[in-house]
């Protein structure tokens, strides 16, 4: 079985020979995130719309409110991210709340809010 993985490509859209930048969209699994401007390089200069500039393989993780990551491991997915972030809420619920540094005692039940998922490039 494939193990699932998220990747970032840049294509791009519109290329002015009077202009010193691309029109890229940046695509997650194939869904549209974001419209970028990228400088173009000598080898960009004749890029076609729907060329592919850049491909990489992106991974995943939460920060806690302290800013510490979760896991030691990022995830492939985001969705693996949040099932680690659930199963991680779970160690607090006995006592009730998470105790930040930063905020002080924070209820499980808005612990999620207080977390961030963040974005890396994978190997």
């Amino acid at each position: 079985m494939e193990q699932q993985k998220t990747v970032l490509t840049w294509k791009v859209e519109l290329n002015l020979p009077d202009q010193d930048y691309l029109m890229v969209h940046v695509f997650e699994n194939d869904i549209f995130c974001y419209p970028l401007q990228v400088l173009k390089s000598d080898k960009l200069k004749i890029a076609q719309k729907g060329d592919i500039i850049e491909s990489t393989i992106v991974e995943y993780n939460y920060l806690s409110p302290d800013g510490i990551t979760l896991s030691m491991n990022n995830f492939p997915t985001k969705e693996q991210a949040q099932s680690f972030l659930y199963e991680w809420k779970k160690r607090f619920e006995k006592q009730g709340y998470y105790s930040s540094n930063r905020y002080g005692r924070i209820p499980v039940t808005i612990l999620s809010d207080f977390c961030q998922i963040c974005r890396y490039i994978g190997d």
